[in-house]
């Protein structure tokens, strides 16, 4: 159903002369029979209208309006109007060139009639003295404007992807930092609880030996002064004629640095093969802190050169004939003879990984990885 109006009373009885528009809204051609009602329709006060394209109906100079064009162009030939109609209006007059009115294509928007001023489907533009028309954007305005506010959306989007991806990087890599640093002081603390410790116990054991000792003898015919060089500087003590080298080696031994000290009990924790095998790579200076595998060599000037070694540590300071002074220089040993094949034996245990170090850190590694 098509609404329309009619503009004269002239065609013959029982004809209706329409307008192209008209058959093709109505899907009909010339000649075809087409049912007539009446319809009361109301009369416009305020119409839509958007271009399809963009035209000179978008220019305003020259006294050009288009409100009054198109209104002007819809009369004479449109008596009624219905929304989202697409309608051809003719614009200005025809040329001397081409003979041709030209013509733009509009749809219909929003129409208010009557007394109400709400939309209506239909309105009638017959005989209406006062009708306000409403020239919007162009479909073709609007299409690119939507184009263009989707890219500009797009965009936006990805620059927020790109921000978020960013932040998450960096959020990424503060969390690295983060947890490096908290690896660091753990490991940091786990060091410093490990040394606290193996000082600990080297003090304690300094202290015990301090205390098998005998008390130091004051100056006088029968005490011997006896001067070691350590790999941690010189210590110096009396001692009686009479006391037995033991005791002295037993005195060095209270009086080694503590790193050198704190080995043996960390030590005897593990396997006995992997301790002999540990033995094997200290450094020379540490081996003298195991068991009193050391050496102590006089040099003393105007004396035989003597050394005093576990072999002879039941020899008393007079009878080694170093009363009433020596000084010795500590020369640590490695460990005996029969322990070596163990040690080679153990050495080939590739999967502990450890080369020698300090003897904190691979007391420290061998209690994380047996």
């Amino acid at each position: 159903m098509k609404l329309v109006g009619v503009l004269e009373f002239s065609a013959p009885e029982e004809v209706v002369v329409v307008p192209d528009w008209v058959l093709e809204a109505l899907d009909s051609t010339p000649g075809n029979l087409l049912e007539v009602a009446t319809a009361d329709v109301p009369r416009a006060t305020r119409i839509s209208l958007r271009p399809v394209r963009r035209e000179r109906l978008c220019r305003t100079s020259d006294g050009f309006d288009a409100r009054v064009a198109l209104k002007h162009g819809l009369w004479g030939i449109y008596t009624c109007l219905s929304s989202g109609d697409v309608i051809r209006i003719p614009m200005g007059d025809a040329t001397d060139e081409t003979d041709e009115i030209d013509e733009i294509e509009v749809l219909v928007g929003e129409l208010c009639g009557g007394l109400s001023e709400l939309p209506i489907p239909t309105v009638c533009i017959v005989d209406v003295e006062e009708l306000v028309c409403d020239v919007g954007e162009s479909l073709e305005n609007e299409r690119e404007r939507l184009e263009e506010e989707r890219r500009r959306e797009e965009e936006r989007q990805r620059q927020l992807a790109e921000e978020a991806a960013r932040q998450q990087r960096a959020a990424a890599q503060a969390a690295a930092v983060e947890a490096a640093r908290r690896a660091k002081e753990e490991e940091a603390a786990r060091e410093a609880r490990v040394r606290e410790a193996a000082q600990a116990h080297a003090a304690s054991e300094a202290a015990r030996l301090q205390q098998l000792l005998a008390a130091e003898p004051p100056l006088g015919a029968s005490a011997t002064a006896v001067r070691v060089q350590l790999p941690g500087g010189r210590i110096q003590r009396r001692f009686e004629k009479s006391t037995p080298l033991a005791q002295v080696r037993l005195w060095i031994e209270s009086n080694l640095p503590h790193q050198l000290d704190c080995l043996p009990h960390q030590l005897d924790c593990l396997p006995h093969q992997v301790r002999l095998w540990v033995e094997s790579n200290l450094a020379p200076e540490q081996h003298g802190a195991r068991h009193g595998r050391f050496e102590l060599v006089s040099h003393t000037p105007g004396t035989a050169r003597f050394v005093a070694a576990l072999a002879n540590e039941q020899l008393t300071l007079e009878q080694a004939g170093l009363h009433p002074s020596v000084a010795f220089n500590f020369d640590s040993k490695a460990p005996v003879q029969e322990e070596e094949g163990a040690a080679a034996e153990g050495s080939s245990m590739s999967e502990l990984d450890m080369a020698a170090s300090t003897p904190l850190s691979l007391a420290r590694t061998l209690s994380e990885q047996l």
